[in-house]
């Protein structure tokens, strides 16, 4: 167990990474959510391999309903973390990769039909449900604290990414940089409310660098 992560814990909640892939003006889906490949393989490759290094890895449900993910470390010897999925409608499809064992965490608000609850838990998932319409971030990690989970790496999408951001419960980022431009006012960025200022935006420190062929990885914390 990571020293940092447990003293981390121990006193607060999960400790908290976010990772996400973007070209240089931001970007991290066009307007038709179209994001495969941003980043080259060896950074992907690299991106894939943190999983194995948190307890758990979180995504919001349109990740899962475009992209389908497997969210397992894929490494020999690995153990695969924790799934987590935030969703509030409870709209995960059976058949999705993240659902193929029951290492799964499923976050759902008063938004969700009973009988999908139902048969979810019934086949040995467990499900969260807070009472409200969407699903508080701060109260979110207080339960996962509660399951002894004491890290986790947001993957994204960008509402879940900001939602987290906007929390001020981030602790960790990886910054994945491709030197493309994709522009479009509708395409996916990191979304939430931001800062209204730039001075109350989240800076980071102890900041280092990964070079992936022409891709550029941002590592700081908060």
């Amino acid at each position: 167990m990571n020293e940092t992560f447990f003293t981390f814990h121990e006193k607060k909640h999960p400790f908290v990474a976010i990772k996400f892939a973007a070209s240089l003006d931001g970007k991290m889906a066009t307007s038709t959510g179209a994001s495969k490949w941003i980043t080259c393989e060896s950074a992907r490759k690299y991106a894939r391999s943190l999983r194995a290094q948190y307890q758990a890895v979180l995504v919001g449900i349109n990740t899962v309903l475009v992209d389908n993910p497997n969210l397992g470390a894929r490494m020999k010897g690995k153990k695969d973390p924790i799934r987590i999925i935030l969703d509030p409608k409870l709209q995960i499809p059976a058949k999705a990769q993240v659902l193929r064992d029951h290492n799964v965490i499923i976050a759902t608000t008063i938004k969700a039909g009973k009988v999908k609850k139902e048969q979810l838990e019934d086949k040995g998932f467990t499900v969260l449900v807070f009472d409200s319409e969407h699903i508080p971030i701060p109260e979110l990690l207080s339960a996962l604290k509660e399951k002894e989970i004491i890290s986790i790496l947001v993957e994204g999408g960008g509402e879940t990414l900001g939602n987290f951001v906007d929390a001020g419960i981030v602790n960790k980022v990886y910054a994945f940089h491709a030197p493309i431009l994709i522009g479009g006012k509708d395409a996916v960025s990191i979304g939430g409310e931001g800062p209204q200022t730039i001075k109350e935006s989240l800076h980071l420190k102890n900041i280092s660098y990964k070079k992936f062929d022409d891709n550029l990885l941002t590592i700081g914390y908060m």
